[in-house]
């Protein structure tokens, strides 16, 4: 039979032997060393008490919600911009879209139609088209009796991921700026 004092050499061996593999394991890691207290290991003779550093592998799990978003183009008005207006966004395999815009708020234009919250938004000085996304479109900005100014513009999208890099759905945000002058 073994001594009480083999026993105790034995489980601690065992003890060190456990924290050696698990250094070895989790020094594969590139993570920052956590400090991991062991409090109290008991046994019949003697108390265990130190610290030991050890590399934890964190495990990454990415998880993608399921909010969503749309596609969208921002027109920022700059210049002389007028108090009321209409503006009307055309391009190749999109529906013509256009706000009635007032006072930097969209005007409806009949009370009892049913609107979407993907129609177009004003906001003071800048119009939000929602689901549009061409690379180029006619924008036609009409105001008091007969003020009209056309242009073509070439947007620039950025990309925009809701949920995560990682995970879709992937959104282009659109900003183009249009220039009004006294003319």
């Amino acid at each position: 039979m073994k001594s009480q004092e083999d026993k105790m050499k034995r489980l601690t061996g065992l003890i060190l032997g456990i924290f050696v593999i698990a250094i070895g394991v989790a020094g594969c890691n590139e993570n920052p060393l956590q400090t991991i207290p062991v409090t109290r290991i008991v046994t019949r003779e003697i108390v265990v008490r130190q610290t030991v550093v050890v590399t934890i592998p964190q495990i990454e799990v990415e998880v993608c919600h399921l909010v969503g978003c749309d596609n969208s183009l921002t027109i920022n008005l700059l210049g002389n911009v007028p108090q009321e207006y209409f503006i009307e966004v055309k391009a190749v395999g999109y529906d013509p879209q256009t706000a009635h815009c007032q006072n930097g708020k969209t005007v409806n234009l009949d009370e009892n139609e049913t609107h979407s919250w993907a129609d177009p938004v004003c906001a003071e000085n800048s119009v939000v088209f929602f689901r549009f996304d061409p690379d180029e479109a006619i924008i036609t900005l009409r105001w008091g009796e007969d003020s009209v100014k056309t242009e073509t513009i070439h947007p620039q999208y950025e990309s925009f991921f809701p949920n995560g890099p990682d995970c879709e759905p992937e959104c282009r945000l659109g900003t183009v700026d249009f220039l009004l002058t006294d003319e």
